[in-house]
């Protein structure tokens, strides 16, 4: 890792620092020097006098006396490691390294103890007689043996220091952090602790902490100037790495906390309003037709679904800024490591590059939308567009203005035109019937499901929504064109959001579109009776599970047989679906539970609401949905062909 301040640092600090362990200004402890000499009188009781000596003159600074009285104890005992250690420190002190180190080790061989240790770390720290500078090796070595002795129990700091100030003499920040953090933990009170503590602070980019810890290092043995030198040079890589930035980072910051609270905030809504939606259901009187706390329901989740549309849409910016944001503070961290992962970082700026310009295409070029399937004409089936209108005025509301088919098992209704048309009820109305729904659908149960649709319509459930469809089609787009574009990974926070943005929004959207179908549910229960209801929404189970088998089964035959496809709605070749299989997988659908996820309430569920339904007794119609129709045969015959062509063109794009 490479460090903000060295070499700077050591211009200011390393020799003022630094200070040999031999010497002690704050006075020794005289139970520990009375150990020493109790040692020393076993061994040699006639140097004990010449150590007290050579101590006395070494605390008050007569470095080269208290060598010549360390020596005279050393002739008498020559293995005695006080006097060895401290007569080396003090040779290292006078400039004569070598002659000092050599002692010390001595010392440090006899007895591997942290106050050897430290002293040799120390002496090899200074540089030799006729050096400027130390050399790199004798630092390495030094830093070693300070980081050794750190590892002992002592309530000394110095070998902290020394470590702390020789890893940053070297390089090697990671030494350094360790030693600083040290040093921070078991001194915190002692102003060489805070020093190397501010310093580490300000290499970590705390720069409003680094000062205060250097502050609190004024005092003893670091001079105010060297201090206020340090801070200075704070002050400058703090402008330089910042470039006048912070203060915008700090309030994009607050913004995006705000943001995120609000994204919790529309969470919590959902959350209500969902557990609303449920006590209004189960507790509701679903033959009062003007309940007013259903009214109130659905406005509440029409507002906080256009402020959660609306609020997506806030989030763009945001969005952007973080994405930027991010990818330039994960390069700015690599270069200030010292480590370039170039692959790695071209990635993550084609990564970024990406999720912008898809976000911003995604805002700005809207989809051209197609409508389902082709319009039925009224021609085409004369009797089902009476139906249709007869359905409305029982229904009590405006008839659809347009009939669409599709090859699939829809049937649905959707509102055409302006926003301000739709709040005036003046938008065209449109039903979609999916023909694969057909076969077997008796017109009794049919006008059921369609009163349904049109209770949709009677509670002006498809006049708003524009927004939520949009918000859905973009979210979607943006997903499907960082996929597209390999953006769509781990490392993308973009990605991220769109994915907790989705499902933020279906869970309120969703609950909405629930709370809509059980209304919906007992307009065509009221009007049509629960058994015709039961029997269309069964129908509409049924026959999609059946399409898709028998349709399966003929692909599959023509296929095998190299022929042309059948009429996929009633094939003749294909074997009869087994009952017993058809029966288990529509069980299994209407008796599955409500989900979160669910768009309307399970089968079973609207089945146990609709029982509490009062409904009129009305004379069931005879016949098939089929029945209204003139050409069946043609219309099959088109819409195979229409499922033959996309299964073609998804083909061809594989």
């Amino acid at each position: 890792m490479r460090s903000l301040f060295t070499p700077c640092i050591l211009a200011l600090s390393f020799v003022i620092v630094l200070v040999s362990p031999v010497f002690n200004q704050q006075g020794r402890d005289e139970k520990k020097e009375g150990a020493i000499r109790e040692q020393l009188a076993e061994i040699a009781p006639d140097a004990v006098d010449s150590f007290r000596a050579a101590t006395a003159a070494l605390d008050s600074g007569q470095v080269e006396l208290a060598v010549e009285k360390y020596d005279e104890v050393l002739e008498i005992a020559p293995e005695f490691t006080p006097a060895l250690r401290r007569s080396g420190g003090a040779l290292a002190e006078l400039g004569k390294r070598e002659e000092g180190v050599q002692r010390v080790r001595k010392a440090v061989e006899l007895e591997r103890n942290y106050d050897n240790l430290v002293t040799l770390a120390y002496a090899l720290s200074v540089p030799g007689e006729g050096e400027e500078e130390l050399d790199y090796g004798a630092a390495r070595e030094a830093l070693a043996v300070a980081e050794e002795a750190s590892n002992f129990e002592s309530d000394d700091p110095e070998a902290l220091v020394i470590a702390a100030q020789l890893s940053l003499f070297v390089g090697d920040m990671d030494a350094f952090f360790s030693s600083a953090e040290k040093l921070g933990e078991r001194f915190p009170d002692q102003p060489i602790s805070n020093y190397y503590t501010g310093i580490m602070a300000a290499e970590l980019g705390d720069f409003d902490r680094a000062r205060a810890l250097l502050n609190k290092a004024r005092g003893e043995r670091i001079p105010d100037e060297t201090i206020d030198e340090v801070i200075a040079l704070v002050d400058k890589v703090e402008a330089e790495t910042s470039w006048g930035l912070e203060p915008y980072l700090k309030g994009f910051g607050i913004v995006v906390g705000v943001w995120a609270l609000g994204l919790a905030g529309l969470f919590g809504a959902g959350r209500f309003l969902s557990a609303k939606t449920l006590a209004w259901v189960e507790n509701s009187d679903p033959n009062d037709v003007n309940d007013e706390s259903q009214t109130a329901l659905r406005k509440h989740y029409r507002r906080v679904i256009n402020i959660a549309a609306v609020y997506y849409y806030l989030s763009q910016p945001i969005l952007l800024g973080i994405v930027v944001v991010l990818v330039c503070g994960i390069i700015y961290f690599f270069l200030m490591i010292g480590r370039i992962p170039v692959y790695w970082i071209l990635a993550l700026i084609v990564v970024g590059a990406v999720t912008i310009y898809q976000m911003v295409k995604t805002l700005l070029v809207r989809p051209k939308g197609e409508e389902p399937g082709r319009v039925l004409a009224p021609e085409e089936a004369p009797r089902l567009w009476a139906l249709v209108r007869e359905v409305a005025d029982t229904v009590q509301t405006r008839p659809v203005d347009e009939v669409r088919i599709t090859p699939g098992t829809e049937m649905a209704v959707y509102e055409r035109g302006g926003w301000r048309a739709k709040l005036r009820d003046k938008g065209e109305r449109v039903l979609i019937v999916g023909v694969a729904t057909l076969p077997g659908f008796s017109q009794n149960s049919f006008r059921a499901v369609l009163a349904h649709e049109y209770g949709h319509f009677s509670n002006r459930d498809t006049a708003g929504g524009d927004i939520a469809l949009r918000v859905e089609t973009d979210i979607i787009g943006f997903a499907e064109a960082l996929y597209s574009s390999g953006a769509a990974t781990v490392y993308n926070v973009g990605f991220h959001f769109l994915r907790l943005y989705h499902f933020l929004f279906r869970r309120i959207t969703l609950g909405a579109t629930r709370l809509q179908e059980v209304v919906a549910d007992r307009v065509a229960v009221r009007e049509f009776g629960a058994d015709a209801f039961k029997e269309g929404l069964l129908h509409v189970i049924r026959s999609g599970h059946v399409f898709n088998m028998t349709a399966e089964q003929e692909l599959i035959s023509a296929k095998n047989n190299k022929r042309t496809v059948d009429n996929l709605y009633f094939p003749p070749r294909v074997k009869a679906v087994d009952p017993g299989t058809l029966s288990n997988l529509v069980g299994e659908e209407v008796n599955r539970p409500t989900t979160p996820d669910d768009s309307h309430p399970s089968p079973s569920d609207r089945f146990k609401y609709a029982a509490r339904i009062d409904s009129v007794t009305l004379v069931p119609l005879e016949g098939e949905v089929w029945d209204l129709f003139t050409d069946r045969d043609g219309i099959e015959a088109e819409m195979t062909a229409e499922i033959i062509s996309l299964m073609a063109a998804f083909s061809a794009q594989d």
